[in-house]
C-alpha cells in the first residue's frame, strides 16, 4: 500500500487535470505519492521538534504553560504538524498554479503567429490538418510538443476529433480551447478557413495589446500601493508605538510623583496595552496587509489573486524591515529632543 492510496479518490481527477495543464507527464499515483511523502516527512520533523526542545529546555515549556508530555503534543507538536502539512500542500498547489500559468502565457503569446503560419500553409495548398501540424515550430515551446503528439496519435488510428479535444485540454487557456474548437468545426464544415483564421489571429493579437496597455495604465496604482505598505505604513505604526512608550514612561513618572503636581485625569487608570503588544500587532498588520496587496497586484496583472502570491514574501519582509528601521529612527529623534 502506497501513500497515494490515502489520497481521496474524488480529488484525483482534479489533480490529474492540473498535472495535464502543467505539462507533467508523470503518473498520477507516483506524483501524489511523492508529494504526500514529502509532506509527511516535513510534518513529522516539526512534530518531533517541540518534544526534543522542551525535553532539554524545560524552562521554555514552563513559560508557555507546557508541563506534561500530553500538553506538549496537543499545545505544540500537533498544531505544528497540521500547520506544516498545510504549508507544504499550499506550496505544491502554488507550484502547479505558476507552472500552469507559465504554459498558458507561453501558448497565448505564440498563438497568433501559429495561426498565421497555418494561413500561409493553407494558401500553399496544404490540407487543413497538415497545415495545422506544419505550423508547429520549435520556438513555440510546449505548443509544438503537444501538436506533434496530436499528429502521432492521429496517425495511430485515433480520430482527429478526439485528438484535438485532448489537445485543447492540455492547456488552461480559454482562448486556445476556443481556437481548437473552431478549427475542429472548420475542418468538418469547410469554408474559407484561411480568412477566418487570419481574422482570429488579428483579434487575439489585438486583445493581447489591449491587455498590455491596460496593465501599463494600472502599474501606477501598483507602485502607489506598494509604496504605502512598504514605506508609509511602517513609519506611521512606528510613531504610534513610540508615542505609546513615551506616554507610559510619563505616566510612570507621574505615578511616582503623585503628590499633586501630576494629579492629571489623563494619567489615572490602568493601561493594559504594552509596547510589545503594539509591536506585535503592527508586524501582524503589515504581514496581513502585504498579503492583501499581493492579491490586489495579482488581480490587476492577470485577473487571478493567486498570481500575486509570489510578491507577498518580498512585500512582507520589506515592510517589516522598514518598520524596525523606522522604529530606530523615530526613537533616535525622540531621544535627541530629550
Amino acid at each position: 500500500m502506497t501513500l497515494s492510496a490515502l489520497f481521496p479518490d474524488g480529488a484525483k481527477p482534479a489533480v490529474q487535470k492540473k498535472l495535464s495543464h502543467a505539462g507533467i507527464e508523470e503518473d498520477l499515483e507516483i506524483w501524489v505519492g511523492r508529494a504526500m511523502t514529502v509532506t509527511l516527512l516535513f510534518s513529522i520533523v516539526f512534530f518531533l521538534a517541540p518534544l526534543i526542545l522542551f525535553r532539554y529546555q524545560p524552562a521554555i515549556g514552563q513559560q508557555i504553560g507546557i508541563f506534561s508530555l500530553g500538553d506538549i503534543v496537543f499545545k505544540a507538536s500537533l498544531p505544528l504538524f497540521i500547520a506544516m502539512a498545510a504549508v507544504i500542500f499550499f506550496l505544491y498547489f502554488i507550484y502547479l498554479f505558476y507552472r500552469i500559468q507559465a504554459r498558458t502565457d507561453t501558448i497565448e503569446k505564440v498563438l497568433p503567429d501559429f495561426l498565421l503560419i497555418m494561413v500561409s500553409n493553407l494558401h500553399a495548398g496544404m490540407f487543413p490538418f497538415s497545415a495545422f501540424v506544419g505550423a508547429a515550430r520549435p520556438e513555440f515551446g510546449p505548443l509544438e510538443e503537444e501538436v506533434k503528439k496530436v499528429a502521432a496519435r492521429t496517425s495511430a488510428s485515433q480520430s482527429l476529433s478526439f485528438a484535438l479535444t485532448d489537445l485543447s485540454g492540455r492547456f488552461d487557456s480559454p482562448i486556445f480551447r476556443k481556437t481548437i474548437l473552431f478549427f475542429e468545426k472548420a475542418v468538418r464544415s469547410g469554408g474559407q478557413m484561411a480568412k477566418i483564421l487570419h481574422a482570429s489571429a488579428e483579434e487575439i493579437r489585438h486583445t493581447q495589446e489591449m491587455r498590455e496597455e491596460l496593465l501599463s495604465q494600472t502599474r501606477s496604482y501598483i507602485i502607489f500601493m506598494a509604496f504605502m505598505i512598504v514605506l508609509v505604513a511602517p513609519f506611521l505604526l512606528s510613531i504610534s508605538g513610540q508615542f505609546l512608550g513615551m506616554f507610559l514612561k510619563i505616566k510612570a513618572q507621574a505615578t511616582q510623583n503623585s503628590s499633586g503636581a501630576f494629579d492629571i485625569p489623563l494619567f489615572k487608570g490602568e493601561i493594559l496595552i504594552t509596547t510589545g503588544f503594539v509591536e506585535g500587532l503592527s508586524i501582524a498588520f503589515l504581514v496581513l496587509a502585504g498579503l492583501f496587496i499581493s492579491f490586489f497586484i495579482g488581480t490587476i496583472m492577470r485577473g487571478k489573486m493567486l498570481y500575486g502570491v509570489k510578491y507577498f514574501p518580498l512585500i512582507a519582509i520589506a515592510s517589516v524591515i522598514m518598520y524596525f528601521i523606522s522604529n530606530s529612527i523615530v526613537s533616535g529623534l525622540l531621544a535627541s529632543f530629550g
